[in-house]
């Protein structure tokens, strides 16, 4: 196998709408002995489930996976799982469990039993807050891990993929800066190019200071030869990081590359840390959430960390209290709250100002708060000001009389 000169996601993590689903279906199995019977088990309740849709199915099957309102008994799952003639059956149970353990979800304990991690119990409860979940995961992410070899350190990988990004990005606006502009983020050309190709995080500078001659010699070309000198540009760089000649390999490497640029993009927002601007075609740090991503930079470089075994990542990784996050104590987390409490009143003041009305906001006084409650008492404020920020969208398009799904816009709230 060739060696990879990319991070990626794997398949089901790209799809987070599936993990939650994968993981009400292992829930059915958790105290069970982690085997052979157990991994097949597993995957066939996800097709009883309607989780996971194998590609051999009668007519009478597909309908019923289109009807939310007939099920599969256990019996037909095993029928329909055993009909596809897997060479290893209990392998496609194996892949499906192995997202929810990379993603710190679940885990097989010290008597081979399938356990729900505590990170695992939060997704599934009624409350769970979306953002959390991937934050977790995302921060730790990293290659190398013991879980995979492919992406290994005598491959060049040390990288924190979602941390690097975000000091990629931070840097790019910096040095943007200093030439006398106004920071943008990275361009969807900047971010499919420059971020998966960024394996190790000691070349985060070089990085984004080839991004940035990049971007210079695209807007130094008038515009209608623009759009000829980017293709040739990332045929050129494709070519040279991937060390390769051959035109359809290029073409594929770049088709690549765009497909792992869209899944870290539409990922990573979902930690609430960047933001798209610029009508879609710019990513940013979420400036909303700068109290967290200045300390958090500030702490963790990109760099992976070492463990000594499986055990030990697996471990970490379905701890929800590691690592401790830099703005977790009352000081910082009462800041952060009277940020929040400052960006409600200014949109307040803004729909006020056209007529609008809003609901009351959550008074509490945060003094004497725990840690706990403050963190609560933050998402509750969120979620109010995700409410008037849909309220001042709606007004403002009225105002400009746009006719539009205000809804479709939500993606970019916090």
């Amino acid at each position: 196998m060739p060696s990879p000169k990319v991070w990626s996601f794997s398949t089901t993590i790209r799809a987070p709408e599936r993990i939650r689903g994968f993981l009400h279906v292992l829930k059915m199995l958790e105290g069970v002995e982690y085997d052979q019977e157990s991994q097949v088990r597993f995957q066939t309740l996800l097709i009883k489930e309607k989780k996971y849709r194998p590609t051999n199915l009668t007519e009478e099957e597909k309908t019923v996976c289109q009807d939310p309102d007939v099920a599969f008994s256990e019996e037909q799952a095993s029928e329909i799982f055993n009909r596809q003639g897997y060479e290893d059956p209990p392998m496609r149970g194996r892949t499906s469990f192995a997202p929810l353990v990379e993603m710190g979800l679940a885990y097989v304990d010290d008597e081979r039993l399938i356990r729900i991690s505590e990170l695992g119990k939060y997704f599934l409860s009624e409350d769970y807050d979306i953002s959390k979940v991937f934050l977790r995961f995302l921060i730790k992410w990293q290659y190398p891990n013991p879980l995979s070899t492919h992406f290994s350190e005598v491959r060049g990988f040390n990288v924190k993929p979602f941390l690097v990004t975000l000091h990629l990005i931070k840097r790019v606006n910096e040095l943007w800066a200093e030439e006398g502009n106004e920071p943008v983020g990275l361009s969807n050309d900047e971010f499919n190019m420059f971020t998966a190709t960024l394996i190790n995080y000691e070349d985060i500078e070089s990085q984004a200071q080839r991004l940035i001659e990049y971007r210079k010699a695209v807007r130094s070309r008038p515009g209608r030869e623009q759009p000829a000198f980017k293709e040739q540009y990332k045929h050129d760089f494709v070519a040279a990081h991937f060390d390769i000649n051959d035109e359809s390999a290029i073409r594929t490497q770049i088709d690549n590359l765009r497909d792992y640029g869209d899944n870290a993009r539409r990922l990573f927002r979902l930690s609430q840390y960047l933001h798209i601007r610029g009508k879609g075609h710019f990513v940013d740090l979420e400036p909303l959430r700068t109290a967290e991503i200045t300390p958090l930079l500030s702490e963790f470089d990109g760099s992976a960390d070492a463990f000594p075994s499986v055990e030990a990542y697996t471990d970490y990784m379905v701890n929800m209290n590691l690592p401790r996050l830099p703005w977790i104590n009352v000081e910082s987390l009462t800041a952060i709250a009277q940020t929040v409490v400052d960006d409600i009143k200014v949109i307040q003041h803004l729909i006020t100002d056209r007529g609008g009305s809003f609901d009351e906001a959550p008074e509490e006084d945060p003094s004497g708060m725990s840690e706990g409650q403050l963190e609560d008492y933050i998402e509750l404020l969120r979620s109010y000001r995700r409410e008037l920020q849909l309220s001042q969208q709606i007004l403002e398009s009225q105002d400009a009389e746009v006719i539009e799904e205000p809804w479709r816009n939500m993606p970019q709230l916090l």
